[in-house]
């Protein structure tokens, strides 16, 4: 490959100079083609894919020929995309090891299994409810973004509060929002461990009534026991046990 001063050429000889696979790059790095990254797992392809040309560009070679400022977000969004392909394949590889175990369980056993799964995984995990990503980096601003999706949504409710604007109407209004909280930030005056302690407090408020309702909607009465049991680990680390059954 011939990497010259005034550009640089894809794998397969397609030359760019500078301000061309800069724009190119720009573009890649928008966020309407979250998904063409999320498939090239992060990696800037030439201008030619995928019509006549199946190649890319080294990291080196970009280092020499963007702006920095372009080639470190370009790094960033690689390692995200790249991260992101790999946790999806541990997911699916998780769900398939997932499904053999339930269908070598019983009937009973399976039920259970999947009640305190769906405990667990929807209720007790915080998570964008949209695309389901949990988020564990709470800072104080209950107005929230998610990393995955355009979700912007509410720290107290968990509401999807929708793309374009952000969760900060919401916040100041929200239901969930204990007395004497500040519009956005939760009850002023408080040290780093309060804000987190309150913080989990507020969702211990808004996930016991949803336990109780998932299990008197959808589970059945003789499970009931059963399913709390399942979960009771968790339940204790959340500090939610006793859950009535």
């Amino acid at each position: 490959m011939v990497d010259s001063a005034a550009g640089v050429e894809c794998s397969e000889g397609h030359f760019h100079c500078d301000s061309c696979v800069a724009r190119h790059a720009e573009t890649f790095l928008d966020f309407d083609n979250l998904g063409q990254r999320k498939e090239r797992e992060g990696h800037l392809k030439c201008s030619n894919f995928p019509l006549e040309c199946n190649s890319g560009f080294a990291d080196r070679d970009l280092a020499k020929h963007l702006p920095i400022d372009v080639f470190k977000t370009y790094l960033v969004e690689t390692i995200k995309a790249q991260m992101q392909a790999q946790l999806e394949a541990e997911m699916q590889d998780r769900l398939g090891a997932e499904l053999q175990r339930l269908a070598a369980l019983d009937e009973h056993a399976r039920k259970v299994q999947v009640a305190g799964k769906h405990i667990i995984d929807k209720i007790l995990t915080l998570s964008c409810p949209r695309c389901g990503l949990a988020f564990v980096d709470f800072l104080g601003c209950y107005a929230l973004k998610c990393n995955a999706c355009p979700c912007h949504f509410c720290g107290w409710c968990l509401a999807d509060c929708g793309n374009s604007q952000d969760a900060h109407a919401h916040v100041r209004q929200c239901n969930n929002k204990p007395a004497g909280a500040d519009a956005y930030w939760g009850t002023p005056g408080l040290n780093d461990q309060q804000i987190r302690q309150e913080f989990e407090e507020a969702h211990r408020r808004r996930q016991r009534p949803l336990i109780r309702s998932y299990l008197n909607r959808e589970v059945e009465a003789d499970l009931k026991a059963a399913v709390v049991a399942a979960c009771r680990a968790e339940l204790e680390a959340n500090e939610l046990w006793p859950i009535d059954a």
